[in-house]
């Protein structure tokens, strides 16, 4: 008897479609949702298939619903950000400094190299011009131009040429960022624009799966009053010392696998 409705229970499983047979990474909560659901999961993923996500998220949200779960989102707009002020709250990993060497990029793809120029200006002390720094790493190969940015593995070669310590890797935690504060370092990392800029929801950046870290920026702290990552972001134009919430910075990051340059002034 247990054998049959063992058999019975891989036949019903079989029935579901799940997030990796499809290309999504979906929160767990829609994951779960779909999974308990075989009606609202065939409509969903259906509708995937038939690129209409106006009608996923609908038998989504209703998954959702009939499993009594909910997502969240927590996206930003850029209006919406804060600059950190030293003078007010307690700048224990010296933001100021590092707020000193910002720089908009204007309407470039220059994220990734205005991030080196900020971190070599504070640890060497240079004055650096951002055309000649991008055109060296273009001669190079390691920028793609105003057009195209940078390669993520080219995010850290000019660093490596002006002598600056760093190391870059993926799968890094808070606490990893954090004890790179601690140590005097600063933190290149690679991030969703979209969640920090635009409010894009949970639903969009799910339903573009491929629409995930396109935007390097700095981080130079943390402030525990207003739990919230201290960043550089060249690309945004109030962006010198922009405060992004916590859970929009680690939902953000997230999609770039958590990548980080750590740099030292060695």
């Amino acid at each position: 008897m247990n054998d049959l409705y063992d058999s019975a229970m891989e036949d019903y499983e079989a029935m579901f479609t799940h997030s990796e047979d499809v290309g999504l990474e979906l929160d767990p909560a829609l994951d779960e949702a779909l999974s308990e659901n075989l009606i609202f999961n065939e409509l969903f993923y259906s509708a995937i298939e038939e690129g209409d996500y106006e009608s996923a998220q609908i038998w989504g949200e209703y998954a959702l619903d009939a499993a009594g779960l909910e997502v969240t989102s927590t996206s930003t707009t850029a209006d919406e950000l804060q600059n950190f002020n030293p003078e007010t709250t307690d700048d224990i990993y010296h933001a100021a400094d590092a707020m000193e060497h910002w720089e908009f990029q204007g309407d470039t793809q220059r994220c990734a190299q205005m991030s080196q120029i900020a971190v070599i200006e504070e640890f060497t002390g240079e004055d650096i011009n951002p055309d000649e720094f991008c055109q060296f790493a273009y001669e190079n190969g390691w920028y793609e131009g105003d057009d195209a940015g940078t390669r993520g593995e080219d995010m850290n070669k000019m660093l490596d040429y002006y002598g600056i310590e760093n190391e870059m890797s993926n799968g890094k935690s808070f606490d990893d960022l954090l004890s790179c504060l601690e140590n005097g370092g600063r933190a290149i990392v690679a991030v969703d624009s979209g969640e920090i800029w635009n409010g894009e929801s949970y639903w969009e950046d799910a339903f573009n799966p491929e629409c995930g870290a396109d935007h390097a920026i700095e981080v130079i702290g943390f402030n525990p009053e207003t739990n919230c990552v201290i960043v550089n972001d060249s690309g945004n134009p109030n962006g010198c010392g922009c405060e992004i919430p916590l859970e929009t910075f680690v939902d953000a990051w997230a999609d770039s696998d958590n990548l980080m340059i750590e740099c030292y002034n060695s």
